[in-house]
């Protein structure tokens, strides 16, 4: 830094002629120069490169704030994200160990159907009729009763749709019987391992038969499938909730001296000795 003097000059001068006694003026010229000493200089300089050091580290406070906020964010969003993954896995877990100890201590009700008989232009009805004589048997086999039991089922010839009419059919009151009306507390209790065999009386009007008749070269045939559905509750399940079903399919008919399933008949007099083969798209049990 380049130094500035302070200098004072003083002059005076008097005329020798001017006699002893006289007033004599006295004349001051001169110039100031101010010189900053090398200390105040330097401190200067020290207290310049103080406020530097302060805006760094200001600025490398700032810094590792951000940093810390950022961090604490991410590690924030990490737990929530792993804590809901915990949250929901446990959810999933506790759910399959309620459903696998729904399903080892819920009833299950199995059906198994016996043709006795089967008689055109039947007069049971009041129409005529094919009325086909069932003896029902249904069976709990799971290890608890099941409450309010109910069942339906009935008798379709098969037409152009082979058994897909009866199937419809079937659909339709089965899905009626799932959701039943809460007020009306109907059906009966099945115990584990004690069987219930029930008799039905079933079949479809004349007019029905007689459309669904083909002629063959035996002569005029028919051929009938039985759907129905079981429809039950568990005892820790209410009495609004949906009901547990078993739905089947069988046709009926004979098997011939070759092995073979017959499902047509002739359509008249009373037919015995009737069997019935399973389905197997039309059973479920849930």
């Amino acid at each position: 830094m380049p130094k500035k003097s302070k200098r004072l000059t003083h002059s005076s001068s008097a005329d020798p002629s001017q006699k002893s006694g006289d007033s004599g003026v006295t004349e001051v010229s001169g110039r100031i120069e101010f010189d900053l000493s090398t200390g105040l200089a330097n401190k200067l300089d020290a207290q310049r490169g103080e406020d530097t050091v302060h805006e760094g580290k200001k600025l490398l406070v700032e810094r590792l704030t951000l940093v810390a906020v950022v961090l604490y964010a991410g590690l924030t969003l990490w737990l929530a994200v792993t804590t809901s993954k915990a949250a929901k896995s446990a959810e999933k877990t506790a759910k399959i160990a309620q459903q696998q100890l729904e399903l080892s201590e819920r009833p299950w009700i199995k059906f198994k159907p016996r043709i006795l008989s089967l008689v055109f232009n039947s007069k049971f009805f009041q129409f005529e009729s094919t009325t086909v004589t069932i003896e029902d048997t249904f069976e709990n086999v799971g290890p608890t009763v099941a409450l309010n039991v109910s069942s339906w089922e009935d008798v379709f010839p098969l037409d152009a749709t082979f058994y897909q009419t009866a199937m419809t059919r079937q659909k339709e009151l089965c899905d009626a019987n799932r959701h039943p009306d809460p007020a009306r507390n109907f059906g009966y209790s099945l115990f584990p391992k004690d069987p219930f065999v029930n008799r039905s009386i079933v079949g479809p009007p004349m007019k029905l038969v007689t459309g669904a008749t083909m002629k063959a070269p035996q002569g005029e045939r028919v051929g009938f499938v039985l759907v129905g559905c079981v429809s039950y509750r568990a005892p820790y399940e209410t009495i609004d909730m949906p009901r547990h079903q078993t739905r089947y399919v069988y046709l009926l008919g004979r098997t011939g001296t070759d092995g073979i399933f017959n499902t047509y008949i002739e359509p008249a007099g009373t037919v015995a000795g009737l069997e019935v083969a399973t389905l197997p798209d039309g059973l479920s049990a849930d």
